[in-house]
C-alpha cells in the first residue's frame, strides 16, 4: 500500500505581517497586514483569499496525484523496500521496526509484497518482546504498566519505491 499525506492546512509566517504569499494561484491576491493588525473588513478579506487558496492548492494537488499515478502506471518494474513498524512512542527506536527487507528488483504490487511476508509471524515475535516494556503513559500515575500485545492493524506498513523503470 502506497500512503499518500493528506494536506489538511498550511501556514504560512513571516516577520513583515504578510497574509502569505498567494499570488498566481486562482487569482488569490497578497494582502499586507499592517502592524497593529487586522480591521474587521480586512480579516474577513484574508479569511477569504486563504479559503480561495485552499480551494485552488486541493484541485492543483488532486490533478497533480492523477498525473503522477498515470505515469507511474506506465511503469513495469522498480526496485523497492519493505519497512514494518510499529508506531507506539513507548517502544524504543530499536525495537519498532518488524521487517526491514533488502532492497529487491521486482514487478510486483504493493499488495503482492505484502501478502509475501510472514507478516503474523514476525508479529508474534515481535509481540513477546513488547509486552516486557513499560507503557510509558500509563506507568507514570498508576505504578509499571506493561504493553499490550500489538495487533496487525496496529502497525504501519511502507513500500519505497527506490526506481521505477
Amino acid at each position: 500500500m502506497t500512503e499518500t499525506p493528506n494536506f489538511l492546512n498550511s501556514t504560512y509566517s513571516s516577520n513583515t505581517y504578510t497574509s502569505g504569499g498567494f499570488d498566481g494561484l486562482a487569482g488569490v491576491s497578497t494582502m499586507a497586514v499592517p502592524y497593529g493588525g487586522f480591521r474587521r473588513y480586512e480579516k474577513a478579506q484574508v479569511l477569504e483569499d486563504v479559503e480561495k487558496y485552499q480551494q485552488a492548492f486541493a484541485s492543483t494537488a488532486i490533478e497533480s496525484f492523477k498525473k503522477e499515478k498515470e505515469k507511474m502506471a506506465d511503469y513495469k518494474y522498480r526496485i523497492v523496500q519493505v519497512f514494518i513498524v510499529d508506531t507506539n512512542p513507548s517502544l524504543p527506536a530499536d525495537k519498532a521496526i518488524l521487517y526491514r527487507g533488502e532492497q529487491q528488483f521486482t514487478d510486483a504490487t504493493d499488495q503482492e509484497l505484502f501478502f509475501a511476508l510472514d507478516v503474523a509471524g514476525m508479529l508474534k515475535k515481535h509481540n513477546e518482546m513488547r509486552v516486557t516494556l513499560k507503557d510509558k503513559k500509563l506507568s507514570k500515575a498508576d505504578g509499571i504498566v506493561y504493553l499490550e500485545p500489538a495487533r496487525i492493524r496496529d502497525l504501519t506498513m511502507n513500500i519505497v519505491d527506490v526506481v521505477r523503470f
